[in-house]
């Protein structure tokens, strides 16, 4: 069971903190997709993971990507996606729904058309609330702005600079900066801020979308989103590899965690002899089975460690034969607990980095995935020359940061999306990905859902493949 922290305002406006409990989705449902389909499906009790298959055209993708976006109660993303209806059920009873209507309207001379979209959350036991983001006053404000112009749903055009944008942009250019106090950005209204029962639903849900752009720098898809339709103004905005991204993460999250283990040392070893006499003259009788057993698995884990980060090993003592006197037993009872707090931020993180250099390394042909503090991710052919990361093949850099997404950025409790995961992927290397991501998904705690065109990443798994489109354009309604 996972928690996670909300942020709220209290009746007085005060803000406060609360934990609520991460629930699990357990039912999806489309209508309308492309007009035409509607697709639904819904994971078992036992159900760790479900695969998508079909012909092309039947909406896979489109239909991953409107489950993220509802769930991420993202109006922007929703706006340009082709379905009407959409449906989440969670493990907690929770609903939530959005309504997406095409909306055509004339104000005096000017004519607009736009996306209504509409959020409702059902609480079990409680009553429906609901959001709509974006108000109608905002596409009319627009519909009457010098220069602006309507050229088709969607999207505008700047005649006067010839620029066009998407509604996101307009937003952003401005709503968004309204509160730097520009009088002629308020007269477009205010984005409906997102109500408190929104705000603990996505505290409370978590779901994580891997697309089959995941070799763009996280950057440019942010810059290209950002102008809805994919203008790329912004020359800044590069297309750099993302592996090279994940590379500086995992060094970031390293540093962190070696920062909170300094951090917790130092507060343990102040306070160590006090503590010791306390534990002395406390006289409380300690296992020295389970004692020696903790020292000699915190001493693996200091050698395990040791290949990541720079870690002493001089400290490493091995305890004597035969019994232990009591005051020793208190010592070292102490010593093995403070042990495990200090080391407490690398555990989890070891346990992935472990996984992902074994299942990487499992693929790799003549070469070896290292991942260090100081280097992050590192690839040496077998003679020990370093490989620069970009220099990968394709398919050898989709793999590295398909399962660095699932081992090191999704969270425990999530649902995961994965699209199209044989792009660029070898035979072999997609007739193991189904296990492999199953035993990343019991480490890490996420059920997972998978778009695809390849039989072998299905391979022996058709009792939890469902056929999307075959009948002609309802599918699992």
């Amino acid at each position: 069971m996972r928690f996670a922290e909300f942020t709220c305002d209290d009746s007085k406006g005060m803000r406060v903190f609360r934990m609520v409990q991460v629930v699990k989705l357990v039912e999806a449902t489309v209508r309308g997709l492309f007009g035409r389909y509607s697709h639904s499906i819904e994971f078992g009790s036992e159900d760790e993971f479900l695969i998508l298959y079909g012909p092309n055209g039947v909406g896979k993708t489109k239909f991953l990507e409107i489950i993220f976006s509802s769930a991420s109660l993202n109006y922007f993303a929703l706006e340009p996606l082709p379905f009407s209806f959409a449906k989440l059920v969670y493990s907690d009873g929770t609903i939530l729904t959005v309504s997406r209507n095409r909306v055509e309207k004339k104000t005096g001379l000017s004519r607009w058309s736009g996306t209504k979209i509409k959020f409702e959350i059902s609480i079990e036991g409680g009553d429906v609330k609901k959001w709509h983001p974006i108000p109608e006053k905002f596409y009319e404000t627009l519909s009457r702005r010098s220069g602006l112009v309507q050229t088709s749903d969607g999207e505008w055009e700047d005649v006067r600079r010839g620029e066009k944008y998407s509604v996101s942009e307009l937003y952003r250019k401005y709503v968004a900066r309204q509160n730097y106090g520009r009088e002629d950005q308020t007269e477009l209204g205010e984005f409906d801020e997102l109500p408190e029962v929104f705000a603990e639903f996505r505290a409370r849900t978590s779901c994580y979308l891997i697309d089959s752009q995941r070799l763009l720098a996280e950057q440019y898809l942010a810059a290209r989103d950002r102008r809805g339709y994919g203008y790329d103004r912004d020359r800044r905005a590069v297309l750099q590899a993302r592996i090279s991204e994940y590379s500086e993460r995992v060094k970031e999250k390293l540093n962190r965690a070696q920062a909170e283990h300094s951090r917790l040392s130092q507060q343990k070893d102040r306070s160590f002899p006090s503590r010791v006499l306390k534990e002395v003259e406390g006289k409380v009788s300690h296992d020295p089975s389970i004692i020696r057993e903790r020292y000699k698995e915190q001493s693996e884990f200091r050698e395990r460690l040791a290949k990541v980060v720079s870690v002493d090993l001089s400290e490493r003592l091995e305890l004597p034969e035969g019994g232990l006197e009591n005051w020793a037993l208190a010592l070292l009872h102490l010593y093995v607990n403070d042990t495990e707090e200090k080391f407490a931020p690398f555990a989890n993180l070891l346990e992935r980095i472990e996984l992902l250099q074994k299942i990487v390394n499992k693929r790799l042909l003549n070469k070896q995935l290292e991942v260090t503090a100081s280097d992050g991710l590192l690839v040496r052919r077998d003679d020990g020359e370093r490989i620069a990361l970009d220099a990968l093949s394709t398919g050898e850099q989709h793999e590295i940061i398909l399962m660095f997404d699932l081992l090191l950025n999704v969270e425990s409790g999530a649902t995961v999306l994965i699209d199209e995961p044989e792009i660029s992927l070898h035979i072999a290397w997609q007739l193991s990905f189904i296990p492999d991501v199953r035993r990343i998904a019991g480490l890490v705690g996420f059920r997972f859902l998978v778009a695809t065109h390849s039989p072998h990443i299905i391979n022996d798994e058709w009792d939890r493949a469902l056929d999307l489109g075959s009948d002609g354009g309802l599918s699992n309604a």
